[in-house]
C-alpha cells in the first residue's frame, strides 16, 4: 500500500488517498527469500492512527555557538486507515489546539503533502509542505530565568518544503520497509540492508520582518536583518537500515541516511538587498524509526520519518530546515475471503 497524506490548510480534514504501486502486487515468492518475509497480500488491513506532521527552521552561529530554532505549533490528528493489496484509504480529524497553546505557541496554518512510497527495492518519500506560524523553540539559551508561558511567536513566518528522496535498498529480497511501515507484510528475521540514493529539495522561507530576535541580534550581525532566503539542494544518499526481530511479536527498524550534495542559496535583508548567492555544498540527514507490535494479526506501531537539510560554507552561520512526520497506528488484518464469505457480505 502507498499512502499520500494531505494536510490542507484552514480546514481540520486530512486525506490518505492511495495510489497503485509495484510493491503492493500479488506477492511473487520469485522477488523475496520467503525465510525472511512473509505476505499478508490476502489480508485486508484496517486500524486507527494518530499522525502529526511538521517543518522547522535553524540557523546556527559558529562564532557565538548560538542557535536560533523555529518550530510550528503542529496539530495532532486521529484517523481510520484501511488498505487491501494496492488500494489504502483514510481519513483523520485534526484536533484543535488549546487555549493555553495557542497562547504560548501561536496557531500554525498549514498545507501537507507527504507522500511515503514503499516498493519492494525503493523507498521514495515526496514532500509538498508550505506552513506559516512558529515560534521561537530555544528560549531558554538565551535566559535563564524563562518561563514557559512567555514565548516569541513569529507569526507572520512562512517556510515552504518541497522535495523529494529515492533510496534503494540493497538487500531488498530479505529486508521490508513494507513490514515495519505498512503492515501488509511480516520481517521473519533480523536483517539489515545497505540503503544507496539521492535527494532534491527546494526551501523558502520569508517574513515581514526579519526572523532574528531583537534578544539575538548581538549573536547575528551578519544576518540581523535577514527576512527572505530560499535554497536549491541535490545530491547522493549512503547509509544503513537494521530491523531487529526479537521476543517473537516485536520489530525494531532503525535506519539512518546521511547525504553530501550541493546547494543554491539566495537570502535578501528585509529591505530586498541581497546578502549571498552561490554554490556550497550541503548536507542531508534521513531517519526512519519503527517500533511494532505483532500478534497474530493485531498489530501496534509508533513510526516517524524525518529529515534536514542543511547549508555549509565559509561564513560564519548556517542554515538548517527539518520536515517529517510521526504516527501511532493500531490495527488487524482481516481474512479478505472470510469477510467477502460471510453473510455481512451477501
Amino acid at each position: 500500500m502507498v499512502r499520500v497524506t494531505f494536510i490542507l490548510a484552514f480546514t481540520i480534514i486530512w486525506l490518505d488517498i492511495p495510489a497503485k504501486s509495484l510493491a503492493s502486487f500479488p506477492f511473487k515468492s520469485k522477488d523475496v527469500d520467503t525465510s525472511y518475509i512473509v505476505s499478508f497480500d490476502d489480508k485486508l488491513i484496517a486500524g486507527i492512527y494518530f499522525p502529526q506532521k511538521f517543518v522547522s527552521f535553524s540557523t546556527f552561529d559558529v562564532a557565538s555557538g548560538k542557535l536560533i530554532e523555529y518550530q510550528p505549533n503542529s496539530k495532532l490528528a486521529i484517523g481510520l486507515e484501511a488498505s487491501y493489496k494496492w488500494f489504502g484509504l483514510g481519513l483523520a480529524y485534526s484536533l484543535p489546539s488549546s487555549k493555553k497553546s495557542s497562547k504560548q505557541l501561536g496557531n500554525t496554518k498549514s498545507i501537507d503533502f507527504q507522500y511515503n512510497f514503499n516498493l519492494r527495492r525503493w523507498a521514495i518519500d515526496g514532500y509538498f509542505q508550505l506552513y506559516k506560524g512558529f515560534y521561537f523553540s530555544n528560549m531558554s539559551d538565551y535566559f535563564d530565568l524563562w518561563d514557559y508561558d512567555s514565548n516569541y511567536p513569529k507569526t507572520d513566518l512562512n517556510i515552504g518544503n518541497y522535495g523529494i528522496v529515492a533510496n534503494y535498498i540493497v538487500n531488498y529480497d530479505k529486508f521490508s520497509y513494507k513490514a515495519v511501515f505498512n503492515f501488509n507484510e511480516k520481517q521473519k528475521k533480523t536483517v539489515g540492508s545497505l540503503i544507496l540514493g539521492t535527494f532534491v529539495f527546494y526551501n523558502t522561507l520569508n517574513a515581514d520582518t526579519t526572523f532574528i530576535p531583537h534578544f539575538a541580534i548581538n549573536y547575528f550581525q551578519n544576518i540581523s536583518q535577514l527576512s527572505n532566503m530560499s535554497t536549491v539542494s541535490f545530491g547522493a544518499t549512503v547509509g544503513y537500515a537494521h530491523t531487529f526481530v526479537f521476543k517473537k511479536y516485536f520489530c525494531l527498524n532503525i535506519s539512518l541516511i546521511p547525504g553530501y550534495g550541493v546547494y543554491s542559496n539566495s537570502a535578501h535583508y528585509d529591505d530586498g538587498t541581497p546578502i549571498e548567492k552561490g554554490l556550497k555544498s550541503a548536507f542531508f540527514f534521513q531517519s526512519r524509526v519503527s517500533f511494532l507490535y505483532q500478534k497474530n494479526n493485531f498489530y501496534a506501531c509508533f513510526s516517524g520519518v524525518t529529515g534536514t537539510q542543511t547549508t555549509i560554507s565559509k561564513s560564519p552561520y548556517s542554515f538548517s530546515f527539518g520536515h517529517g512526520q510521526t504516527e501511532l497506528s493500531v490495527g488487524y488484518r482481516f481474512d479478505a475471503h472470510r469477510l467477502s464469505n460471510s453473510k455481512v457480505f451477501r
